[in-house]
């Protein structure tokens, strides 16, 4: 650990020494040695260097995210593996590592098919949605992937792809070529290589000659080689010539050229030979020269790694000092020649703990150090990665943490995420850690809530513990002392959701009342001009800043919008926040500003609007008691009107899939028409009548090379009951006004009242914005409660009704597909959503309606500038 530490300004300084082109993988080098050494320190370390970065989505960050779920994935909780890697998008760099990618992704999955195989399953259809629609290249190879192992493990998922079934062909084409290439050259494998009653220089210019024909790059030639030169070798020990076999085996280790890719390398089958034959020492001097000889590194660096260790092992077995006498020359040898000795040090330090020699090889570590700190005395003081000992404390940081504590403080960390979709991923992470494995969330959490983490994610994670913790409140009270704290902070809604925490588990706490502060002097004017500011155009981002959320406050507080303008005024005025907020920018639109649409972000200007709001609203008890307006529970129902509604995003994130095979948005002919029938795509839903559908889809520029989209193509599809003999109005919207707390708060009617089936539109739809997102959800009728015993979703659960049995009703399905042509910023070529309902209790809703239901579309083109709308 100590060596660990004082290397890591070091491989931070080498990237800034260079170009960066062959020394930009130090860091993360750095921090994949530190995962094998202690693996929960290690991902603490990145959660940590996540939570002091603001845009913490860079390529290192990222890279690293991916070491810790392979490092994790034997020992960890395989659900919480699988949330850190729903955090990202599954992106495939490289054609090659297609599969790799695919097989990394769905690792953890699979160690839960066997014992939770419904669970499982969900999980894999979440990651289907992701490779086909979260890539830019290289997806498809990915899918083929994911769609191979899901179905060999029984797992359903929509169909994502067909194998390539012409590979196997093509493979066995390649192997009767190559059988027909190594008959070709049987007759020149077997002449001997050397003459029977050779001397010692027949021995060396047959070893030349075999190094230098081009025909020698065959296992079994080479294995003549060995043979015929172990035979020579044991006669001239016999006859007590030992140093003329070290002659040999030397020469054949530095001047005779044998492939690293060879099945057969000679000086390993002359060292088991001699080993055999009993001539020990010899032995030993033959496993050092291979060792020696090996390319560690995947062939890059000198000497052998971990994976050729067995050699040089077994020298020491046989011999000792021969083997370190052997290995010892070698080095000199090398380092005394102009050629490459990258590696040296690294594999001759790993011997030398292998043997058990730890002080030595401590010694050999701190020499080698000093040599690269010299030569690097330019060590930034902050790197890529947060450093591995914070100043002012005795010890690491989480030492004494398990892995799954650690990759819990990864999602917390991930939280702060400026990117919805990761803030969104890696909150429902933390919600099914909370509902699965409470045990491991309580010191992650008391860790994180001590630190300098953003108003929104605290909120964000204290009502995600408010709403799922089991009924044990077995975190709360653990956290107690820490929700005391937080009972009496300044943040408004934090103080709140902490009250609510405490007194649900019955734990005592005294609740001060903070009194209105004067905010500084800065106009009204001022501040709502600022507030202003940051609104879009064609008001997208109004949610973000408006005062909408204050409506309910304002009615008990009239001046409470202006107080909070003018704090977010006194906040905004720094150049520190305004780079932020461009930062934020560059997320959301790209650098160049022209990314469209943009991806859905969390402004910073948003951020310290929820602090102005929660730091003005922490006098709010004060107004109230002063004004006698105050009531018991008061707070809390404003409270829920101020935060975001973290149920309604995680289940619309929970929803996602792959796009169903309708019909394109740009194909689309509006007027009306039969309600269409889901096809056997998705084996779930095979035969299932869709109820509703919208789609956005933006239509690419085939002349830009980044695939701008120069159209937006929208279609509203619901279904609606029309009396017999009339039809749907020509400009009627297929929608009617609805909530999405619908989903959860269906009202139970009387079956027999026929006013609660009333001719129009039959679905709802409705855009429920706050500062987590905006979502457009499809909101199905409640009525149909009265035709059937449905269970809405639990939190964190897809939206979606469940009959008695457990089993789907009715389901919203969202997809969300991505540019492939835009490397910049995450803008969508494609997202909708549909509403399908099951055969059975759509023939029941026709019946209650008592006409065919019809499905109405609207469709509607808008011209996309050149710089975005």
């Amino acid at each position: 650990m100590r060596a660990l530490t004082d290397v890591q300004p070091l491989a931070h300084a080498v990237v800034s020494h260079t170009d960066g082109r062959t020394t930009k993988q130090a860091p993360n080098s750095w921090l994949r040695c530190l995962l094998k050494v202690h693996p929960a320190l290690a991902i603490g370390l990145l959660a940590r260097t996540f939570t002091e970065e603001d845009d913490s989505d860079s390529w290192p960050n990222l890279q690293a995210l991916g070491d810790v779920a392979d490092l994790a994935a034997d020992g960890g909780d395989p659900s919480i593996i699988d949330s850190v890697l729903a955090t990202m998008r599954l992106e495939v760099e490289y054609e090659d590592s297609a599969t790799r990618d695919a097989d990394a992704r769905v690792a953890p999955i699979l160690r839960l098919a066997s014992s939770e195989h419904t669970f499982a399953t969900i999980l894999m259809r979440r990651v289907a949605a992701e490779v086909t629609g979260d890539g830019r290249r290289y997806n498809d190879k990915a899918a083929v992937r994911v769609a191979q192992v899901a179905a060999e493990n029984g797992l359903s998922i929509p169909e994502i792809s067909r194998a390539d079934v012409g590979a196997q062909s093509r493979s066995a084409s390649d192997s009767g070529r190559s059988g027909r290439s190594d008959q070709s050259l049987l007759p020149l494998m077997r002449i001997p290589p050397f003459p029977s009653d050779a001397t010692l220089v027949d021995l060396l210019t047959g070893l030349r000659r075999a190094g230098s024909d081009g025909r020698i790059d065959n296992a079994t030639r080479w294995k003549d080689v060995a043979s015929a030169l172990g035979y020579h070798f044991g006669q001239l020990i016999d006859s007590g010539r030992e140093e003329d076999v070290g002659r040999l085996l030397r020469f054949l280790a530095r001047d005779v050229y044998v492939s690293d890719s060879e099945d057969v390398q000679p000086l390993v089958v002359i060292a088991g030979a001699l080993e055999a034959a009993g001539y020990d020492s010899v032995a030993a001097m033959a496993y050092a020269l291979s060792y020696s000889k090996a390319r560690g590194g995947d062939g890059w660096l000198r000497m052998g790694d971990q994976t050729e260790g067995f050699l040089m092992d077994r020298a020491i077995e046989l011999d000792a000092a021969v083997a370190r006498r052997t290995i010892a020359d070698e080095v000199a040898y090398s380092l005394r020649r102009p050629s490459y000795v990258g590696g040296m040090s690294r594999h001759m330090v790993e011997r030398l703990a292998a043997w058990g020699d730890s002080a030595q090889a401590e010694e050999a570590w701190r020499e080698a150090f000093s040599v690269v700190q010299h030569r690097l005395p330019l060590a930034p003081v902050r790197g890529w990665f947060a450093n591995l000992r914070i100043h002012g404390e005795d010890d690491w940081p989480l030492v004494d943490w398990s892995v799954d504590e650690a990759l819990v403080l990864l999602l917390l960390a991930r939280v702060g995420n400026p990117r919805l979709a990761c803030k969104v991923g890696a909150l429902a992470g933390i919600v099914r850690a909370i509902q699965r494995r409470p045990e491991v969330v309580i010191e992650p959490l008391r860790w994180w809530l001590a630190r300098n983490t953003s108003v929104t994610s605290v909120l964000l994670v204290l009502d995600a513990l408010r709403q799922a913790e089991p009924p044990s409140f077995r975190i709360t009270v653990a956290l107690s002392e820490e929700l005391q704290g937080y009972a009496n902070c300044p943040v408004w809604g934090a103080r709140r959701i902490a009250a609510q925490l405490l007194e649900r588990a019955a734990v005592p706490f005294v609740e001060a009342i903070h009194v209105e502060e004067t905010s500084a002097p800065v106009s009204s004017s001022q501040g709502m001009q600022l507030a202003a500011d940051v609104q879009d155009d064609d008001g997208s981002r109004r949610s973000d800043v408006g005062m909408r959320e204050l409506d309910q406050v304002s009615t008990l507080w009239p001046d409470v919008g202006e107080k909070v303008a003018l704090r977010f005024a006194q906040l905004s005025d720094s150049e520190g926040h305004r780079e932020r907020a461009r930062s934020r920018f560059r997320i959301s639109l790209g650098r160049d500003g022209k990314s469209f649409p943009p991806t859905p972000t969390l402004y910073w200007e948003t951020e310290l609007r929820q602090v102005a709001v929660h730091e003005v609203l922490s006098g709010l008890r004060s107004h109230l008691w002063a004004t006698g307006q105050w009531a018991n529970g008061l707070e809390d129902e404003l409270a829920d009107g101020i935060l975001p509604d973290t149920r309604l995003h995680l289940a619309f994130a929970a929803s996602r899939t792959v796009r169903p095979e309708w019909v394109a948005a740009v194909s689309v002919v509006q007027g009306t028409g039969q309600l269409p029938l889901a096809g056997d795509e998705d084996p779930r839903y095979a035969g299932w009548t869709r109820l509703a559908f919208w789609e956005h889809q933006y239509v690419l520029d085939a002349q830009s090379y980044r695939g701008e989209p120069v159209e937006r193509v929208t279609v509203m599809c619901g279904a609606v009951a029309v009396p017999l003999g009339r039809s749907a109005p020509p400009d009627a919207f297929p929608f009617r006004v609805a909530s999405a707390g619908d989903w959860w708060r269906p009202e139970r009617i009387n079956p027999t009242d026929r006013a609660e089936f009333p001719f129009g539109p039959v679905v709802g739809l409705t855009r429920e914005s706050d500062w987590l997102g905006g979502p457009l959800v499809i909101v199905p009728p409640v009525s149909l409660f009265s035709l059937l015993t449905l269970t809405p979703p639990q939190f964190g659960e897809p939206l979606s009704w469940h009959d008695s049995e457990g089993a789907p009703a009715v389901v919203m399905r969202q997809w969300w597909i991505r540019n492939p042509e835009e490397d910049d910023a995450e803008p969508a070529t494609c997202e909708g959503a549909d509403l399908i309902i099951r055969p059975d209790l759509h023939a029941r809703l026709r019946e209650r309606y008592g006409v065919a239901l019809t499905e109405l579309r609207h469709v509607s083109r808008r011209p996309i500038p050149p710089s975005g709308p």
